[in-house]
């Protein structure tokens, strides 16, 4: 079986990338990889080689320490004020129902990309589900309203989930939309921004990793994807 996690913003802006990038042509075929499951799964078990550790920067013990002590308070900084200032158009946009131009583009290479690992995952009758994971501004209607203002755009929170339910319905993929869910267990729990995830980036915390894992399995396990 395989498993797609599907993140809104980070995979529809990814995708836009990966035209910049050459993987796709003008045509928004894939260049690569061409050949098998087998082939693609070699290629992302492929360990990554770690970079050379950089050489020691010179320079008195005093100004090193400097140095140590500013990043650390710039992550201190990150970690307080990335979330809640994340004010990014592009972020904003991608919960617009106007997803014109290069969005438009984006989640047309969604779909190119969910229809290339349904080939693959025919090839051995293994079965293929979607997840869109949830995101914390979409959760947050501080966020919207804060968005909608500033940007003079309507944000619609589950405007992206209905575009890849939609892809994968025409396509025939199984999908699973966590946003319903976690919307109803942050209430229910009355949780604070950024729920699921830490203060200084958008990555699940020990809670939404616990989380996902127990909504994602209990999916599996209802709609017959586990043997036990």
């Amino acid at each position: 079986m395989v498993v797609l996690f599907y993140l809104n913003y980070n995979d529809v802006h990814d995708n836009i990338n990966s035209i910049n990038d050459g993987y796709l042509n003008a045509n928004l075929e894939f260049t690569y990889p061409t050949g098998s499951k087998k082939e693609v799964f070699n290629e992302v078990r492929k360990p990554i080689q770690p970079e050379p550790n950089p050489v020691s920067a010179s320079g008195l013990y005093v100004f090193r320490l400097a140095s140590k002590g500013l990043r650390s308070f710039t992550l201190f900084l990150q970690a307080s004020l990335n979330m809640k200032l994340d004010f990014r158009t592009y972020l904003a946009k991608t919960y617009s129902p106007d997803h014109s131009g290069e969005l438009k583009k984006g989640y047309t290479v969604a779909s190119k990309a969910i229809e290339r690992f349904k080939h693959l995952t025919n090839q051995d009758s293994t079965k293929f589900l979607l997840v869109q994971l949830p995101d914390p501004f979409q959760l947050d209607p501080n966020w919207v309203e804060a968005a909608e203002y500033k940007y003079d755009m309507a944000i619609v929170p589950d405007h992206p989930n209905k575009i890849i339910e939609g892809i994968c319905n025409d396509l025939n993929v199984s999908y699973f939309n966590m946003y319903p869910a976690a919307k109803k267990y942050i209430e229910d729990n009355d949780m604070k921004f950024p729920y699921f995830s830490h203060t200084c980036d958008r990555h699940p915390n020990e809670l939404g990793h616990r989380y996902l894992a127990t909504e994602i399995h209990s999916y599996l396990k209802n709609n017959n994807y586990l043997n036990y």
